[in-house]
């Protein structure tokens, strides 16, 4: 019961933020913040002390390629997934290689006995958000179950910001600074794709244009565009982007076969962090 109410008024939340009808500072915000923080202290209690973090355990993958965490506190940590293979197995899915889970190198940072959301499915392992497996950038794990209530209400109420750097094909206008446009997914595993449709769920995206550039090679028009994102549905990013006609670098999934493999002869990996 303390769960679902939880999940509904963060529903209601997000929907008066993107309405523009949330006001942060008010008595509302105060009030379920407070009644959030104690739905994550009853759902599953942890203890206060906080342990240093300790060394990643050996991994298959080179130094580079692995992640690292680049900021910890307390009750919640920020890390660095590298580009492909990685992937943020939050319970709705799960990798077969466990040297595929993210959650493998946060179980060696963290100890289960001390946190043990991180090894609960029901609260994905404590992950905030998804990134697409070949997408690098950061990832927000909450180390408690207050934590994590307390990141989705600052998420939810649009006080927590995700931006992105894209590069993307054609010369983006740079007057645009909105794609609104409503995304569907199918839900039929990571692997599935999403579509820009009525059907959707509502769907927000700023970009801001940083450069303009062309390819000597071949003269291909570039524009570098740094993103940001109000909601975070699946490959919203790369959807939307492709949807007002500049698909992302590299991108197997949203750009045409005879771009993608053009663009991954001098970009071996999905031009998204």
């Amino acid at each position: 019961v303390l769960e679902e109410f939880a999940a509904r008024a963060l529903d209601v939340i997000w929907a008066c933020n993107y309405a523009g009808r949330w006001r942060p500072d008010g008595f509302a915000a105060a009030a379920l913040r407070r009644a959030l923080r104690r739905v994550g202290q009853v759902v599953a209690p942890t203890r206060s002390l906080v342990v240093p973090l300790i060394a990643a355990a050996p991994s298959l993958h080179s130094e580079e390629d692995r992640p690292h965490v680049v900021l910890e506190l307390g009750d919640r940590l920020v890390v660095h997934k590298p580009p492909s293979c990685w992937q943020v197995d939050d319970g709705q899915d799960e990798p077969e290689d466990a040297q595929l889970r993210l959650s493998t190198f946060v179980h060696a940072m963290a100890p289960l006995r001390q946190w043990p959301i991180l090894d609960d499915p029901g609260f994905g392992r404590g992950f905030l958000h998804r990134l697409d497996i070949p997408s690098s950038g950061l990832v927000l794990v909450a180390k408690s179950h207050e934590a994590l209530y307390d990141l989705r209400l600052q998420m939810a109420s649009g006080q927590l910001e995700r931006d992105y750097v894209v590069l993307c094909h054609g010369w983006m206008r740079p007057e645009r600074r909105e794609v609104r446009a409503k995304i569907h997914w199918f839900g039929l595993g990571r692997q599935a794709a999403s579509v820009v449709s009525p059907a959707g769920r509502p769907s927000l995206t700023w970009p801001k244009v940083l450069a303009h550039a062309s390819r000597p090679e071949s003269g291909e028009a570039l524009t570098l565009v740094v993103i940001r994102i109000a909601t975070g549905r699946q490959h919203q990013i790369r959807v939307h982007t492709a949807h007002i006609g500049h698909p992302t670098v590299s991108d197997k999934k949203y750009a045409p076969d005879e771009t993608r493999i053009s663009d991954l002869t001098w970009c071996p990996r999905n031009f998204l962090h």
